[in-house]
């Protein structure tokens, strides 16, 4: 099947329209249906391999450092992100439970940002387009089980609740989980169509 850039199949009404580049920082609209099929992003394509790179080390550092530190008479605790995976996955009596916080939390996520540095990855290297849009395919099926964001909301309540018995306070790795989380949700939502628009011509054959 060949690959054209520069049209857009409507998800709604399968209708095709063409996509103009000289309208890039406009939305762009089904002519039949006017459903939203494109919207340009604030973010430069330049800056998308830098901050996924960024969201990268972010995540690790949220894995191993304190997100969440408690001071209680006199004694001091800090749990990392990956911690809170291990007392988890320490209960061998909820084996399903383990595994979905595992993936969920930490795996899913670290395949995403994965996924979408290789998509950035393989279009800097000007590699064929069948590689592309199987890595976008993936990226896109990985995309719904990330739920670190979910993780963020549990740290909060935690902290809320304990609060009022302890000293509870932040950690270095939770600034970084929150670092982390923030720009996948950016990194996640950019359009597809992006990335077919820096394929080079001579890459855009047949899909197979």
């Amino acid at each position: 099947m060949k690959i054209y850039r520069h049209l857009m199949t409507c998800p709604v009404c399968g209708h095709i329209s063409r996509y103009h580049p000289q309208r890039a920082r406009q939305a762009l609209f089904c002519t039949h249906c006017r459903s939203l099929l494109w919207r340009s992003s604030l973010i430069p394509h330049a800056l998308l391999l830098p901050l996924t790179l960024t969201a990268l080390i972010a995540l690790a550092l949220a894995c191993y450092s304190p997100v969440m530190m408690i001071q209680a008479y006199g004694m001091h605790n800090a749990l990392s992100l990956w911690q809170t995976v291990n007392a988890v996955v320490d209960h061998g009596d909820m084996p399903l439970l383990a595994l979905c916080v595992t993936v969920l939390l930490v795996s899913a996520p670290f395949m995403q940002l994965f996924l979408l540095l290789r998509v950035l990855l393989l279009l800097h290297g000007n590699h064929h387009a069948a590689d592309v849009a199987f890595t976008i395919k993936a990226l896109r099926w990985v995309r719904p089980w990330c739920m670190a964001d979910v993780a963020i909301l549990g740290f909060v309540v935690s902290a809320v609740k304990l609060s009022s018995q302890f000293a509870v306070e932040a950690g270095p790795g939770g600034w970084a989980l929150v670092t982390a989380v923030g720009l996948s949700i950016v990194l996640a939502n950019q359009h597809p169509h992006r990335y077919w628009l820096r394929l080079s011509p001579a890459n855009t054959g047949s899909l197979t």
